[in-house]
């Protein structure tokens, strides 16, 4: 949420998104350049901070950093295994939401044993469940996945310790799967975030549906 006196500004394709706690609206679809750079003199003139954000912004909510009870098990393996081909890479928040949602679309013969299997939702950018990020962050808390919380986004990848275990979760899978994990992996770390969330788009057009990504 956006408090005090700022605003953000948010380049996306074919546009920008301006969001504040100023508007009624808090999110501004803006296409013309000309009335972003109005927008953004009204608000200097107000001596109100302006921060520009590229499109790999940070989804999460302060709530989905909270871990109440613990997530599932099931989830925590997931995930260990499915970062695990990146050896230590980290991802973006858009990278780790997609290729958790494109296992859970294309590989039901693993999601379908998984007594917690991800719910995701279309939202603001695509597909989005926010237990993704809660379970990152116990996972983080176990010494197993790293954050790194220096930029404008979270950056996501195994710790040595989590690694090692990744390894071993995705060597229980099946072989053709493992394979799958393997080139998902370096598919959606090779794509820039308007590639990669066109590319959902275009094969899960349900996804768009809340989409403010243009």
């Amino acid at each position: 949420m956006i408090t005090g006196k700022s605003i953000k500004i948010q380049s996306v394709a074919n546009g920008y998104i301006v969001s504040s706690a100023y508007f009624e609206n808090p999110h501004i679809y803006l296409k013309d350049i000309e009335v972003l750079r109005f927008v953004e003199r009204f608000f200097k003139m107000a001596d109100i901070n302006i921060s520009k954000f590229e499109p790999d912004t940070n989804e999460e909510t302060e709530e989905d950093n909270k871990v109440v009870d613990g997530e599932p098990k099931d989830r925590q393996e997931l995930l260990l295994a499915a970062l695990a081909p990146a050896s230590g890479t980290p991802h973006s928040p858009v990278q780790v939401q997609k290729l958790v949602f494109l296992i859970d679309k294309n590989v039901p013969e693993l999601i379908d044993k998984m007594d917690n299997p991800f719910n995701f939702k279309p939202e603001a950018y695509g597909p989005y469940d926010g237990a993704v990020y809660r379970t990152l962050v116990e996972l983080e808390q176990q010494g197993l996945v790293f954050i790194n919380k220096e930029r404008a986004y979270r950056l996501y990848g195994l710790t040595v310790k989590g690694q090692k275990l990744g390894e071993e979760k995705l060597g229980e899978l099946p072989e053709q799967i493992q394979d799958y994990f393997r080139k998902l992996s370096n598919y959606v770390r090779s794509m820039s975030f308007r590639s990669l969330v066109s590319a959902i788009y275009k094969k899960y057009p349900e996804m768009r549906e809340n989409s403010v990504f243009r």
